[in-house]
């Protein structure tokens, strides 16, 4: 490719250092927080987390002796491929496989190296120059070595200005995303487990339901009681019936059939756990007492859909009860709280059908379920929304980080 005009093509470790500013004295620790590696978001161009130190000392190893300042940029050096870099804006503490990195700014402005190590040609060669099959990592040698196109300083701060204003914008989406998730699950709390006070909840039950609603337990609501799936033999996976599995109640609104994987059954096995729409699906157990009794719903209408024998299926009596508006009632505070309750942990934390089914559901009458459903959707449509057009920002700030610190697009 040819350089554009006033342009120069350097090694990323002539124009950025390493910053080996160690603290290995704890005493001397004059900050509150502390990065490791599962504070980086993949891909972004901001490390905006990161846990107290105070009540964590334990947990902080010995390798934790990195000092970093504000507006520094962190690397980690493990698995390049998951991309977790960026720039802070605090002082705290990192391990010594998250590389603290300062530019020279007499020719590289500071404020473009979170965007250059998260552009695909960094990224490919990071990759390509790693250590390791399993954990692959790299040493500050391997990224030095990398190239890149350098643009003249009155360039620089042209494509700063771009790209820092769609990040800029990316960050105020984000926290309003935040808020009103946020909101959202506040009106569905008070929508649906009204004159429920959890702080004096003693027994996780109900006492008192707003006038013409009805209490039943979860057990009662369903046409064929609770079942386990079937059994998720590995050396059948790959062709047969779409089965939803655990992994598959953890994302979207509601499960999405196209990520099933196939599972090759007998015709009689599949009609003893065929899933149907309107189907609701529960985890069974977890590493963690939050992961159980997790739900989702089948949505589709697909007639080739079976389930897991680590997941536990509610099929609603429809005249009862909306299968919707009973998938919401599950994710609230008092059934998620109810729920966990009833776990039992040994290796794992695990919940039965019997109590999965003690559930107690508060609902009124089908006509006003409904109403509260489209209330529901229309603000999950408006989260949807503003998703949507999140995504669209970062894949318009890649775009132009790409574009711009190749020389493909130039400003001057």
């Amino acid at each position: 490719m040819k350089i554009p005009d006033g342009w120069k093509k350097v090694k990323f470790g002539d124009v950025v250092h390493k910053v080996n500013d160690k603290v290995l004295n704890r005493e001397e620790w004059t900050f509150e927080r502390y990065i490791g590696g599962q504070h980086f978001d993949e891909g972004e161009i901001r490390v905006t987390n990161s846990s107290p130190i105070k009540g964590n000392e334990e947990v902080i190893g010995s390798a934790f002796h990195m000092k970093f300042k504000p507006g520094q940029v962190l690397y980690v050096t493990r698995n390049p491929r998951l991309r977790k870099g960026g720039m802070v804006d605090f002082e705290g503490v990192c391990s010594n496989v998250s590389f603290v990195m300062q530019a020279d700014e007499t020719q590289l402005l500071q404020s473009l190296l979170p965007f250059i190590i998260q552009t695909e040609d960094f990224v490919i060669h990071t990759c390509n120059n790693a250590h390791g099959s399993t954990n692959p990592f790299l040493n500050w040698k391997d990224i030095a070595k990398f190239e890149l196109m350098l643009p003249p300083l009155d360039e620089q701060k042209k494509i700063n200005e771009i790209l820092w204003s769609i990040e800029d914008n990316i960050k105020t989406l984000q926290i309003l995303n935040k808020k009103t998730d946020k909101l959202f699950y506040k009106v569905m709390n008070e929508s649906l487990t009204p004159l429920i006070n959890l702080t004096k909840l003693m027994k996780l039950d109900i006492k008192n339901i707003p006038t013409g609603w009805n209490k039943l337990n979860l057990i009662e609501l369903s046409k064929d009681g609770i079942n386990n799936g079937v059994f998720n033999d590995p050396k059948k996976i790959g062709s047969g019936y779409r089965l939803i599995n655990v992994k598959n109640l953890y994302s979207g609104n509601c499960i999405d059939v196209h990520e099933l994987t196939l599972l090759e059954l007998s015709l009689k096995e599949f009609l003893r756990n065929k899933a149907e729409k309107g189907d609701l699906f529960f985890t069974r157990s977890s590493l963690v007492v939050e992961g159980i009794a997790h739900s989702n719903i089948n949505l589709s209408s697909k007639e080739d859909i079976t389930f897991d024998g680590h997941v536990m299926r509610v099929r609603p009596n429809e005249k009862q009860i909306n299968p919707l508006y009973l998938l919401f009632y599950c994710k609230t505070k008092f059934s998620r709280l109810y729920l966990q309750a009833h776990g039992k942990t040994t290796t794992m934390t695990t919940i039965s059908q019997k109590d999965l089914g003690s559930l107690p559901v508060i609902f009124p009458k089908l006509k006003a379920q409904n109403r509260t459903l489209n209330n529901f959707l229309s603000f999950k449509q408006t989260i949807q929304n503003q998703t949507g057009y999140l995504e669209y920002l970062k894949n318009l700030r890649n775009k132009f980080s790409n574009e711009f610190l190749s020389g493909n697009i130039t400003l001057s």
